[in-house]
């Protein structure tokens, strides 16, 4: 590099004029280092020298000047004392190893403060190269799609032999009665709010029902044919079938349905699966309920029995697949005809035969200990499991940046905010923070270890009758998911987003049992009286004649409440205050605010605001009710 360089460069000196000299606007240079090796009084090859050792050290401009002065002056010292040239350039040694250690120096004699900021600096440096290498090895693994949950939720309906399904026979008579065209807003005003909730005789839709019904009587008993079916064999998918797309989507061209998937296209989870057919078993247990009133009412009683019968075999048909959401459909539809089964007594004492109510109490008696199962909530979150992690082949791996896209499409608004369908969401905020999640995110052994722990607790709960556990302990991993620390709740997040509260299913099948049981006492009741020609004056001597045992008050566990009536008996648990009432349900009394009038109002445990009065399991219904 030549050292020919113009000291006066007004542009040259104002580039090197240190700050505190322009704000005194004197425009000095001194902070030139190459002027003063260039017009120094040295030899050019010492001047080369000392140039390339303080361009070598990579020091601020105020340093380098002060080692130019002092390289200058060490050389012009020999130069003055005799020494030659060429062995005062050999004497200074290697010019990289004397550069780096002339930088060593000068930087260890910085404020404490640049290095304080410079220690920051190489910090930050070395935290981002490392995040940007875990982004790449989270990316870099894949989760293995090895196991069809699909085919393990659809077991029970794909052991259904094809002679035994009942859901073609489903379809078929859903089809004839023109339900199809509840999708269609012309007849969702008909047919669809027809049979939202069944209708009954003091209802405003009774006429239209009944003129419906009668005109659709042939479907009517192919609903029961179908009812009486040993299985479902509803075959739940991602898609409609051809045959059933004419009943879910009436509208829809298949050839624009169905278009076939591409083998890049991603595995689906299972949460993703359609059970439409849930709605069309309730539909069709309203029917069959409106029918068996509109068949006591023409004094049909062979009909209504086999209307009422039918509608209990069909609750099997709703559980084929093990998710929570088909045993709570179960329960609606068989609490459902419970109740419709105590107006007929009631309105139509005389109509159903002997034979008729002890069938249907061994009938009701086989739905009565029902048990939870969590299989299907099982199965969800194994799968999820695998969409989401690696599988290092023992049960173990790592998350993966799919199980973060799997697992936004849980989270709910209150955590992405109102951009998660945002694209800028999605390229800039989700890569920057993913990683960082990921990597704090339990493993995939530990993460399973914890939710199969938490639903085998539950399945052990929901064998303890709520009156000797009303208010059970919050469950650990529920406790530590809720209250655990930052750390802790981060660790487990994806549990936190997947995980549902499984209480309300708990006491949905308690409040199941107790209406069960009351009307397998109730027909007892009628039984008793239709050969003693009057009701028993205690419960007791219902046992062993009638049923083998009493049942106790699912609120208190104790024995439950029986009187006679004007109307007729009446059985009743005292209800979530531990008041016994006489059998008056919330709804009969007064002081009860508005929110606490249902007349199921009682059947609740572990409540901090009970209604007042008594949870009444039979009858279900009295003529004085409003529906």
């Amino acid at each position: 590099m030549s050292l020919t360089i113009k000291p006066n460069d007004p542009w040259r000196r104002l580039v090197h004029t240190p700050m505190r000299d322009l704000v005194r606007f004197r425009v000095t240079g001194r902070l030139d280092w190459q002027v003063i090796i260039a017009h120094c009084e040295l030899p050019e090859a010492v001047k080369s020298v000392v140039f390339v050792v303080v361009k070598k050290t990579r020091l601020w401009n105020l340093e380098r000047t002060g080692v130019a002065a002092e390289l200058i002056a060490h050389f012009a010292d020999g130069l003055d004392a005799g020494a030659d040239e060429d062995a005062l350039l050999e004497q200074f040694g290697d010019i990289d190893r004397t550069a780096k250690l002339i930088r060593r120096a000068k930087v260890r004699h910085r404020s404490l403060l640049w290095k304080s900021w410079w220690a920051g600096v190489r910090s930050t440096a070395a935290l981002i190269a490392f995040y940007i290498a875990l982004g790449v090895y989270y990316s870099l693994g894949s989760p293995v799609i090895s196991v069809d949950y699909a085919a393990k939720l659809n077991e029970r309906a794909e052991a259904v032999p094809e002679e035994d399904r009942a859901w073609p026979v489903y379809r078929e008579a859903l089809l004839a009665m023109g339900l199809h065209e509840a999708y269609d807003p012309a007849s969702r005003k008909t047919y669809s709010k027809l049979f939202s909730s069944y209708p009954k005789p003091d209802g405003g839709d009774w006429e239209r029902a009944s003129q419906y019904l009668t005109e659709h009587k042939s479907s009517v008993a192919q609903l029961r044919q179908a009812a009486a079916m040993p299985g479902m064999g509803y075959i739940a998918g991602y898609d409609y079938s051809r045959e059933d797309l004419a009943l879910f989507s009436p509208d829809t061209d298949p050839a624009d349905y169905f278009t076939p998937r591409s083998s890049d296209d991603p595995p689906q989870l299972v949460v993703s699966i359609l059970v439409p057919h849930l709605g069309t078993l309730r539909t069709s247990s309203q029917i069959l309920l409106a029918d068996a009133l509109l068949s006591a009412e023409q004094g049909d009683a062979q009909t209504c029995y086999a209307d009422l019968a039918a509608i209990l075999s069909m609750g099997k048909h709703a559980d084929e697949q093990p998710f929570l959401v088909n045993q709570l459909v179960r329960i609606s539809i068989e609490i459902s005809v419970m109740g419709a089964l105590s107006r007929v007594i009631a309105d139509y004492p005389d109509l159903l035969s002997d034979e008729h109510l002890r069938q249907l109490a061994h009938q009701v008696a086989a739905v009565t200990d029902l048990k939870l199962d969590y299989t299907g909530e099982r199965i969800s979150l194994d799968d999820f499991m695998q969409h989401a992690y690696t599988d290092d082949g023992h049960g173990d791996g790592h998350f993966t940046m799919e199980g973060w896209h799997e697992l936004e499409s849980y989270i709910s608004a209150d955590i992405t905010g109102p951009y998660r369908h945002e694209d800028w969401f999605k390229s800039v905020v989700e890569p920057g923070i993913s990683p960082a999640a990921i990597s704090v995110f339990a493993s995939r052994k530990e993460m399973r270890e914890m939710y199969h722990g938490y639903f085998d607790r539950m399945a052990a709960q929901s064998s303890i009758p709520l009156w000797q556990e009303p208010n059970p302990p919050t469950d650990p991993v529920i406790a530590l998911l809720k209250d655990g620390s930052l750390l802790t709740r981060t660790k487990y997040f994806p549990l936190r987003v997947l995980l549902s509260a499984l209480d309300a299913a708990r006491h949905a099948a308690e409040r199941h049992q107790g209406y069960a049981e009351g009307v397998m006492l109730g027909l007892g009741l009628e039984l008793y009286k239709r050969n003693t020609g009057d009701y028993p004056q205690s419960l007791d001597a219902l046992v062993p004649q009638y049923m083998p045992a009493l049942p106790f008050d699912r609120i208190t566990g104790g024995e439950l409440g029986y009187r006679i009536t004007d109307v007729g008996p009446i059985v009743y648990s005292i209800g979530a205050d531990r008041d016994d009432d006489g059998g008056r349900d919330p709804s009969q009394i007064e002081t009860n605010q508005a929110s606490q009038r249902s007349s199921t109002g009682a059947a609740r445990w572990g409540t901090d605001n009970p209604a007042d009065g008594d949870w009444v399991i039979w009858p279900q219904y009295r003529p004085t009710d409003e529906d």
